[in-house]
């Protein structure tokens, strides 16, 4: 979605409020609202994933194990089958829900997963203090993760966000990503367009923030987020898989959006230090890339990532007809490149 649009839907929030609400009455939203967080029964270890994925975002949560970080908060998230571990990094302003079809297909083919709610994001603890979410510190909660959970190898996936949160951690600790795999993520200026850009504390800001927070317009603005992400738009008429992203953003995931929003600066200037670590992997990496993304382009993206890492082409996969959102709209045929590549490259 073209930020001029975003911005006059934003400039106008109290007349949209107005003409959502209706939406909401009728339904739109409740399936969204209903029930509670879950429980996270705090387990440690792997156990067996269910025959299917979960169909609700409580479902989901109900099964996410937590761990209370050194440096603030506690991160819940995935832990589940038996196998060689694969961890798959969500971005923004997505969650471990994003990854939910992928995580059971890698699971069935013998892989163990782990997938975290980064703080500020899906069912972990949410900060107001934005210095709390800095890519940097993200990344530390990576390795933290790891370390806890007595992993020293893995092969790691990430997407969007996921990418500098990655890069951060790869900086820190280079061995300790066995192999990596780039979904649709940002690492170079060349063909990343963010949808918006927002100054600490402007009018955009406060009204997006205002926007997903509320029980009228969130879940609205969350299908608008990704419609805006995918081309499959049978994808958005399900109320259970819009609730999945919503649930979470009243709880405050709608500041960590905002946060990461207004400071892509920041990213931007932090590119070529994460592309000389890119440049430095000595891992077997692939790259699987939805081809109409208009947010982060393949055609600028993907050969950059491919010469840095210096990637055959056999490892690099650009799907047709999907989008930003490829784990919504191919998870079988994502999750069965992953457990190839890691197959391959044993």
């Amino acid at each position: 979605m073209h930020g001029s649009l975003l911005w006059s839907k934003l400039e106008n929030i109290g007349h949209f409020e107005k003409i959502t609400r209706r939406h909401a009455l009728l339904g739109l939203g409740c399936a969204a609202m209903s029930g509670g967080c879950g429980g996270w029964p705090g387990r440690r270890g792997p156990v067996r994933y269910p025959t299917r994925a979960p169909g609700t975002i409580d479902a989901h949560r109900g099964r996410l194990h937590e761990f209370r970080l050194p440096d603030w908060g506690t991160l819940r998230y995935v832990d589940e089958g038996r196998g060689p571990p694969v961890m798959l990094v969500h971005g923004v302003p997505t969650s471990s829900w994003l990854y939910r079809h992928v995580t059971h297909e890698l699971i069935a083919r013998g892989h163990r997963v782990i997938a975290p709610d980064l703080i500020g994001f899906g069912a972990s603890d949410k900060p107001r203090n934005p210095e709390l979410l800095t890519a940097g510190r993200q990344g530390d909660r990576l390795l933290q993760l790891a370390s806890h959970l007595g992993i020293q190898k893995w092969t790691h996936v990430c997407h969007d966000a996921g990418g500098p949160w990655t890069w951060e951690m790869m900086e820190k600790s280079p061995n300790r990503v066995e192999r990596l795999i780039v979904l649709n993520t940002i690492a170079y200026t060349e063909g990343w367009k963010p949808p918006l850009e927002m100054r600490v504390d402007g009018i955009l800001s406060r009204n997006l923030r205002r926007a997903l927070m509320s029980e009228v317009m969130g879940p609205t603005w969350t299908k608008l987020i990704l419609k805006a992400g995918t081309t499959r738009r049978d994808l958005t008429r399900d109320p259970e898989l819009v609730a999945g992203y919503w649930r979470s953003m009243p709880e405050g995931t709608a500041n960590a959006v905002v946060s990461f929003m207004e400071r892509l600066d920041e990213i931007e200037a932090a590119l070529p230090r994460y592309q000389h670590t890119l440049r430095h992997f000595m891992g077997p990496a692939c790259i699987v890339w939805g081809q109409d993304d208009t947010i982060l382009r393949h055609r600028e993206q993907v050969p950059m990532l491919q010469h840095a890492l210096a990637i055959a082409d056999p490892y690099v996969t650009v799907l047709p007809g999907v989008g930003h959102f490829l784990q919504e709209e191919q998870p079988h045929q994502l999750a069965r490149s992953i457990a190839d590549f890691a197959r391959d490259t044993a």
